[in-house]
Order: C-alpha cells, then sequence, then structure tokens
C-alpha cells in the first residue's frame, strides 16, 4: 500500500468510498492475476497501445 492508499484504508471514508465502486470492494493483487497473464501470453499478440483498466467499474461508475 501507498501512504496514500493506508490513509484511505483506516479512515472513517473508507466504506463510503468502497460503496462508490460498482464491485462493492477493493481490488486485491489477485484481481491482476488475469490482465497480467493476458498481457504476457500470445493471446495479446496483437494488443497494441491500450489501456486496460482494472478498478472494478469505478471509472465507468463516474462518467
Amino acid at each position: 500500500l501507498t501512504d496514500v492508499s493506508r490513509l484511505l484504508l483506516e479512515s472513517d471514508r473508507s466504506e463510503e468510498f468502497a460503496k462508490g465502486i460498482p464491485m462493492r470492494r477493493y481490488g486485491e493483487f489477485e484481481d491482476l492475476d488475469g490482465p497480467l497473464l493476458l498481457l504476457a501470453s500470445d493471446a495479446s499478440a496483437y494488443m497494441t497501445g491500450t489501456i486496460l483498466v482494472v478498478d472494478g467499474g469505478h471509472v465507468c461508475a463516474s462518467l
């Protein structure tokens, strides 16, 4: 964790913030396994210049 994320997770607003994430939870390191395996495999051989967002839908919820 970074100092900033630690402050958020330990604050009174932590639960309120998590409710704003469509999946209603904070991400875990294991949530990166699938995307990392994709990028490390031949399945991504034709991918270029893309942004792969792994955020539980947080960015889409703010649109």
